[in-house]
């Protein structure tokens, strides 16, 4: 459960436009991460309580292919500022 916490966590900590780009399995869940990105940061118990419903909705869902995207918009945001720096220098 802890793992899909930081799962859920890590696809809530994405820019918008890294965001709009996974495909969510049909349900709630895109739903609930877009609830808790809404939350201001101040609100620790709201974003717990809004995390910990994530990660419930998660349990039911194959998390893998949630975890190929995020991979793949990590490796490929790397090697984009890798190939800009040394383009800058």
């Amino acid at each position: 459960m802890s793992a899909l916490q930081a799962l859920g966590q890590e696809l809530a900590g994405l820019s918008e436009n890294q965001f709009e780009k996974i495909e969510f399995p049909e349900g709630n869940l895109c739903d609930a991460l877009r609830i808790y990105r809404s939350i201001p940061a101040k609100k620790h118990e709201a974003r717990r309580r809004q995390m910990q419903f994530v990660g419930k909705l998660m349990r039911g869902i194959q998390p893998e292919p949630l975890q190929a995207q995020l991979d793949a918009i990590r490796y490929f945001g790397g090697a984009n500022n890798q190939t800009h720096h040394q383009a800058q220098k």
